[in-house]
């Protein structure tokens, strides 16, 4: 059978009878160049998003997946108001990606501990997060009763006999289910879903304990505050004294959850530079409601004295500088000890022989030491007889394996521990052998729980 075609004239009607119809060429279809991916403003780790925006439209899911991953120190937070997303410079440098939670699971796959966050290693166990978050980025497109009350009838369910979404700890799952919510971590927020979903119900204690998460209220500081010009206070009724004039907010901080240290070695009196650091540690605990930490680094007993460590007490007082509590990296010197015998089990430090002089040169020409690469039986054996105290261990020191190519000269494979048998003036005879700042202060800072580490310019590098 034929069929017959309906020519158009030039003005798009049918031909008229007589008339001989007229073939037109087919437009030509505008060919639109393809935009290029890998083609990125971003930075390797640089999270860039929009200050303007509201706070469920920032990377929220990303930051605090990032947090919980103890990665996010790796990345850099850029504000952009021309950006109408959030996007990621991939770590290879080939890109970015977009999108909260497409960064969240990005992050989560490429850093330690990701996989939990994700439900499991197994492809069925990601494939079932897969499908929370997918419903819950399904649902965001609707109004805030609407959604709250879809979140409430789906989990009250599971929570009545579950503390989480999925298996026994914090997943993806949660953290996207209350980005759907808003991200309620304020007071304000949390009154008005309360408003809204049922009185006592399941969901409205999940709600409350994923608010108070440690890394879900971090993660809300990093995002309300990356343009620098937003102070984050997540209680109602928590007001804190206008800034001094040439000071800034304190990023991350939040009233009542802010600790500073001043780590004075007692080997000397105050000076000028002790009281500017002290001076401002002081003034972001108090500013806060925190609390401010003074921790005698007494790390090399060749040096140091009861007499300086009792004027520096008396210093800070006159100066109006009254610690809440007062430490001495000695009393984790069994910890910090563990943690470099931990170093050298993994892989992660050496011990080295080598002359102060010939290493200072090593360092300067990016050399590494013949010690390098000595395997972590023959690293301990000389770690223990540097902490024998025998003259045969005094040429011993354990050094960090990092990078002797680093162009921060710090990080080129430093000084951790060395021998010293002068008697500590705090633990005597005790211990032989003593950590570094290098080592002891991140360590201790860590159990300590200092949540701001505030110091002058010559520990930029460190």
């Amino acid at each position: 059978m034929a069929m017959k075609a309906a020519a158009t004239s030039g003005g798009g009607a049918p031909a008229s009878g007589g008339a001989k119809p007229t073939i037109q060429a087919a437009p030509k279809k505008k060919i639109i160049p393809t935009r290029q991916l890998t083609k990125s403003k971003l930075k390797p780790n640089q999270l860039s998003f929009n200050p303007n925006v509201s706070l469920s439209n920032r990377p929220v899911v990303a930051l605090t997946t990032a947090i919980l991953t103890n990665s996010i120190v790796d990345y850099e937070l850029v504000s952009d108001h021309m950006r109408s997303g959030c996007a990621l410079g991939l770590p290879s440098g080939n890109g970015e990606v977009s999108g909260d939670l497409a960064m969240a699971r990005l992050i989560a796959k490429t850093n330690t501990g990701g996989m939990t966050l994700l439900g499991g290693s197994s492809d069925e166990e990601i494939a079932i997060m897969d499908q929370w978050v997918d419903y819950a980025s399904s649902i965001s497109k609707f109004g805030l009763a609407r959604r709250a009350l879809a979140i409430q009838r789906t989990l009250d369910a599971i929570l009545v006999t579950g503390t989480y979404v999925l298996g026994h700890s914090l997943t993806l799952a949660d953290i996207a289910l209350f980005a759907s919510l808003g991200f309620p971590t304020s007071d304000d927020a949390k009154a008005e879903l309360t408003s809204i979903l049922p009185s006592g119900c399941p969901t409205l204690r999940w709600m409350d304990m994923i608010s108070h998460h440690p890394a879900v209220r971090e993660a809300t500081q990093l995002a309300k505050g990356v343009a620098k010009n937003e102070e984050v206070t997540l209680e109602n009724g928590a007001t804190m004294e206008p800034l001094v004039p040439g000071m800034a907010y304190l990023e991350g901080a939040l009233p009542g959850c802010v600790t500073t240290r001043f780590p004075p070695e007692p080997s000397g009196y105050l000076h000028v530079g002790h009281a500017k650091a002290v001076l401002l540690n002081n003034y972001y605990a108090r500013r806060y409601n925190g609390r401010l930490i003074v921790r005698f680094d007494d790390t090399n007993p060749s040096k140091e004295k009861d007499e300086y460590q009792t004027s520096i007490i008396e210093d800070l007082g006159k100066i109006g500088v009254k610690p809440d509590v007062v430490t001495f990296t000695s009393d984790y010197f069994e910890t910090i000890k563990q943690y470099a015998l931990w170093m050298i089990e993994n892989g992660l430090a050496f011990m080295d022989d080598t002359p102060q002089e010939q290493m200072q040169k090593e360092r300067m020409d990016r050399q590494n030491s013949k010690h390098r690469d000595q395997s972590p039986a023959e690293a301990l054996k000389h770690f223990n007889l540097m902490c024998s105290g025998k003259e045969e261990g005094k040429a011993w020191c354990l050094r960090a394996k990092i990078d002797m190519n680093s162009d921060n000269g710090t990080m080129r494979d430093p000084v951790l521990y060395r021998q010293n048998t002068t008697p500590h003036h705090r633990s005597g005879t005790k211990y032989k052998a003593y950590p570094t700042y290098d080592l002891a202060c991140p360590i201790v800072d860590s159990i300590e729980g200092v949540t701001h580490a505030l110091r002058t310019t010559e520990y930029d590098d460190r």
